[in-house]
């Protein structure tokens, strides 16, 4: 074998040199018909269509469609070799022109017990192969040939006489009847086995005929021995079985304040015996106990009769089941009440009769419980177990007869799955031996909170002019409450209120002046599901004496006041929000400042602000100097974050509705954000920020229509500006009062910053 180019030899040698890509394509030629697969043709069609001759054979032509898709030789398994075969023929349809090929070089061969055709190339083969079928030799009119399993199979068979059933794969199939013929046309799913069986109707007929009448015959000839037996050996006398009731009664007493009430689950497990088994089931009810209902499974009716019968333990009366039909397996389910009343000072008292029993002057009265028993039955258990229904209800021990003691864990799931806090488990084997006393104290009920405000922002932005708006994010787990009440600084104006989302109109209480929201419950089975509740709020600073104005003087102090709430506060976090152009001391009142947040406040509006950056400012930049959060790095830090913070508002105030993007106020905006001086920066941010407050002041006016009647309330957003200040404070209890005072001192101008009027 050699890399260079095939060189033509003398024909009088006997050696050949090639190329080596020439030998591996002419070995890949040669090696290619070993290497194939079953994924390389497909069976599409397989028809099977032929005359059977019972007793005899079955002449069958089989026309299999076959597609190759291997260009070499290919070898397709067909049937078994046990058939016949008088002729065959192989056409190729080739797939994309549909012209018959008559002279390509296919065939059919036998190879390891199969007939297997070879095909040659690409291509759809037609086969069509007349076989001669034996039938069973045995006796029996039946063949079975294995075939290709095909995607569609169709049978058709015709045979002589019109009497045949015909069985395909052990099924029978419907037949034709033709001219003296039984025809059969079906279509198989994919197989790859035919068995066809024939029956004679004629012959069935005879055979059970037969078979009938030697059944009687030797049926007749055991009776005839029978008989005999009989006669020599005198027979036993018969043994009568009486009827048998079993009971398992699982009894459920739930005390509560003013009613004991009884959950009884009984089971009957009857054997009848020589007799019929009974249609009704009785109980013995103590008097004092009033049965509210009984359910059962074909229960006709249930009634309590009049009739009071005397016993050992009391007097009862008899509670009757029917049911619809006679009952072998019963379950009973009663509920009875049983008022819990006290007797009279000196009156006598027994047991059982439920009521109960005075007893020294530091116990409580006893209580003994009643004790529901089945009538006729011949045995009788259960489980008795006691569980207080109310939690200011202590349940203890007096008097135990009769009952064996159990770990509530190990009680049955008959009633382990009604209980829900057991005290007191019991069994007991027979319930006329049962004595059970009982002390039941009632406590006094303890106030608790059914609504909580587990946290809670309030920011509040001041402008120059005195006007303060606040907003107060509550976030709130409520499960019984109606209302929310909240007292206002004098002279406030509710903006907008929220409830999970959705604006309300708060209320007034006239009496005490506080403004009530009402509020949405979280469910007794989601206790946790918290919502926010949103306040915005506009209020005056007092007025200065010696101008009579609200406006912030060039020195002065600043007192703002929060509102309080009748619910305590977990966790309070206060963002106050004051001109940039003012010094401020130190704050005094009621709440800690602080540089930062100790974490995140997680209460945010319901509908989230535009402005994001300015939750940034809750945290102190690490390695600069904060005070409430604010960057005091540089100057110009501090005219980047102050334009930012007016970039946002007006962001804000325009996705709202409260104001539009006007040419004036854009061109306002691009005069701050370009202002280098130091002075220039705060006049412009000043001068520009009154306009912005101005223009939110008018654009949610409440007095424009919001208090009419019939009027939907609208959402009204705060203004993010100024220089933020934070504040914190844990366990604002009900009605504390939120304050802050601080000095303030307004930045003088420098002689360069100022600007001169020539």
């Amino acid at each position: 074998v050699s890399s260079k180019p095939a060189v033509v030899m003398p024909a009088a040698t006997s050696h050949v040199q090639l190329s080596l890509s020439e030998y591996e394509a002419l070995k890949e030629k040669h090696d290619r018909p070993s290497r194939q697969s079953a994924d390389q043709f497909g069976v599409t069609k397989l028809a099977i269509d032929g005359k059977v001759e019972p007793g005899a054979c079955a002449r069958l032509r089989l026309i299999t469609t076959v597609v190759s898709y291997f260009d070499g030789l290919l070898r397709v398994p067909l049937f078994d070799d046990t058939l016949s075969v008088t002729g065959f023929t192989i056409c190729k349809v080739p797939l994309e022109s549909g012209v018959h090929d008559e002279h390509s070089m296919n065939c059919l061969i036998v190879d390891s017990g199969k007939l297997s055709a070879l095909l040659e190339g690409r291509g759809q083969y037609e086969l069509s192969c007349d076989v001669i079928v034996q039938m069973d030799a045995k006796g029996k009119q039946a063949f079975q040939i294995g075939i290709p399993k095909a995607v569609s199979t169709h049978l058709a068979l015709s045979i002589p006489g019109d009497d045949w059933d015909v069985k395909v794969g052990g099924v029978s199939v419907g037949t034709k009847d033709g001219e003296k013929a039984t025809m059969v046309s079906m279509t198989l799913s994919p197989t790859c086995q035919l068995v066809v069986q024939l029956l004679s109707a004629k012959k069935q007929a005879e055979e059970a005929a037969a078979k009938q009448r030697a059944e009687e015959q030797s049926q007749k000839v055991r009776n005839v021995e029978v008989e005999q037996q009989a006669a020599a050996v005198p027979l036993p006398l018969a043994v009568h079985r009486p009827m048998r009731i079993s009971a398992s009664q699982y009894a459920l007493y739930s005390i509560g304040v003013t009613h004991v009430w009884l959950a009884s689950t009984v089971r009957f497990l009857i054997d009848p015996g020589d007799q019929p088994s009974p249609k009704v089931l009785c109980f013995s009810v103590p008097e004092e106990l009033r049965v509210v209902s009984c359910t059962a499974e074909a229960l006709q009716e249930w009634k309590v009769l009049d009739e009071i019968r005397d016993g050992a333990r009391g007097r009862t009366r008899l509670l009757e089941v029917n049911f619809e039909y006679e009952m072998k397996l019963a379950l009973v389910n009663l509920v009875a009440e049983l008022p819990l009343r006290c007797k009279a000072e000196g009156a006598a008292s027994t047991p059982g009769d439920g009521q109960s029993v005075g007893g020294k002057d530091s116990e409580p009265p006893a209580l003994f419980l009643p004790i529901v028993q089945t009538v006729g039955t011949n045995r009788e258990q259960g489980h008795v177990v006691i569980e207080a229904a109310v939690n200011n209800v202590e349940v203890t021990e007096n008097v135990v007869q009769g009952l064996q003691p159990l770990d509530p864990k190990e009680l049955p799931p008959e009633i382990n799955e009604r209980v829900r806090k057991p005290l007191l488990a019991y069994r007991h084997y027979d319930p006329r031996a049962v004595l059970l006393g009982v002390r039941v104290q009632q406590h006094e009920d303890t106030e608790v909170l059914v609504t909580a405000i587990d946290e809670a922002h309030f920011e509040a932005t001041v402008a120059q002019e005195g006007k303060v708006l606040t907003r107060c994010l509550l976030k709130v787990r409520n499960t019984q409450r109606q209302f929310l009440r909240l007292s206002l600084p004098k002279g406030a104006q509710v903006w907008s209120a929220l409830v999970a989302g959705a604006a309300i109109k708060p209320g007034l209480d006239g009496a005490s002046g506080k403004h009530m929201i009402a509020m949405r419950q979280s469910g007794t089975s989601q206790r946790d599901n918290e919502f926010i509740v949103e306040v915005l709020f506009l209020t005056e600073l007092p007025a200065c004496t010696a101008t009579g104005s609200c406006m912030l003087a060039q020195r002065g102090r600043l007192h703002l006041t929060f509102p309080s709430f009748d619910i305590p506060i977990n966790h309070l976090f206060v963002t106050v929000r004051l001109p940039v152009n003012f010094k401020y001391g130190e704050f005094s009142g009621s709440l800690r400042e602080t540089k930062s947040f100790t974490r995140l406040p997680t209460v945010y509006p319901t509908l989230e602000d535009p402005a994001d950056e300015y939750r940034d400012c809750h945290r102190g930049r690490a390695g600069h100097r904060t005070r409430g959060g604010f960057n005091l790095r540089s100057r110009k830090a501090d005219d980047g974050q102050q334009t930012r913070e007016l970039d946002n508002a007006v962001r804000e105030l325009t996705m709202h509705n409260a104001i539009h993007r006007t040419a004036s106020f854009s061109r306002h905006a691009a005069q701050y954000a370009t202002a280098e001086d130091d002075n220039a920066s705060v006049s412009s941010h000043t001068s520009h920020r009154d306009e912005l407050v101005t223009l939110a002041t008018q654009a949610t006016n409440p007095a424009i229509g919001a208090t009419k009647a019939g009027v939907t309330p609208v959402r009204v957003a705060l203004p993010i500006v100024g220089r933020p200040f934070l504040f914190e404070k844990l366990l604002v209890v009900m009605d504390d009062q939120v304050e802050l005072s601080v000095s303030y001192k307004e930045k003088k101008k420098g002689f360069l910053a100022q600007r001169l009027v020539w």
